[in-house]
């Protein structure tokens, strides 16, 4: 049964996504959408678990998230891409969360092989011999979005969450290290005024500024960290929280401060318009957290 829906919204946004299916399983972006995507399909299956509420044809859902997943591993993210991408960490997640371990190692394995250019041997000692430190710390592997391209931090900061969840079902050494790599780059990114932004923490000699999306994503990621080591962050976080009703934005600041011990209240749901299946995933996820059930919570 799903939780408590103490904002009158929560069942709306379920029957919405429910709705949304498509006859092969999959989740399309818009309403009237007829192709299915990885990001929308795996985002909904978390909101339906996050929700308490199997899917109707969740086993036809999975089944078609298996059809991406590519010879070395990782995941397409639609069907006819030949090449795997950052998707690989949501339908980690989803395995985990609906019980297809079979399905899991493949991804561990794609995960646990991929890492940003910028920290990979070659350019570190490409660096050292021309004497080119780079503009900002680079100390540590991320994710990139495709392989062979640079970290950033959306994608690191998901698979450090996926690769989290796996570790409860194990003492994994590699994924271990990449765990606490993922940590230590997004804690390492965070930029001066106490948020994160997509990149780097400096642009040209220029402090960059953070976004309220990004900061919501690396402290979700972070949620285990204390505050101590991440000062302000909270204030930060909340703050840009009161300022948005933008669906995505304040779900992910939302799911980050509830997972982080952070009282928080729905607010004015009606203020807040949902345009696609990501904002009716990403609300559910949200008020199902704020109701006692963070996902992403390790």
């Amino acid at each position: 049964m799903p939780i408590a829906d103490s904002t009158g919204r929560l069942q709306t946004y379920i029957d919405r996504l429910v709705a949304l299916q498509l006859a092969d399983g999959s989740w399309p972006y818009r309403p009237q959408g007829e192709t299915g995507l990885a990001e929308t399909t795996c985002y909904a299956l978390l909101a339906l678990k996050a929700a308490g509420m199997e899917a109707p044809r969740a086993t036809a859902g999975l089944d078609w998230l298996r059809g991406l997943q590519r010879k070395n591993g990782g995941s397409a993210p639609q069907p006819g891409v030949a090449m795997a991408n950052w998707v690989t960490s949501l339908v980690l997640m989803v395995n985990l969360r609906y019980g297809r371990y079979d399905a899991m190692q493949p991804g561990i394995d794609w995960l646990l092989g991929l890492q940003g250019n910028e920290t990979n041997w070659t350019t570190r000692a490409i660096r050292k011999v021309l004497n080119e430190p780079p503009q900002y710390p680079q100390n540590f592997h991320g994710w990139p979005w495709v392989a062979n391209t640079v970290s950033w931090l959306i994608p690191t900061a998901l698979a450090t969450i996926a690769l989290q969840h796996v570790l409860k079902y194990g003492q994994h050494p590699d994924v271990a290290y990449r765990v606490q790599e993922g940590l230590s780059m997004l804690k390492e990114r965070r930029c001066q005024d106490g948020g994160w932004n997509h990149g780097a923490s400096m642009a040209l000699g220029v402090p960059a500024p953070s976004y309220p999306e990004t900061t919501g994503i690396a402290l979700l990621a972070l949620h285990t960290i204390p505050e101590s080591e991440l000062p302000g962050a909270h204030d930060v976080a909340l703050s840009m929280l009161n300022g948005t009703r933008i669906a995505a934005i304040r779900s992910w600041l939302q799911l980050a401060l509830n997972a982080r011990g952070v009282s928080l209240q729905p607010g004015e749901e009606e203020a807040i318009q949902c345009r696609n299946t990501l904002d009716f995933a990403f609300r559910t996820l949200a008020l199902s957290a704020l109701g006692g059930n963070n996902i992403f919570r390790v």
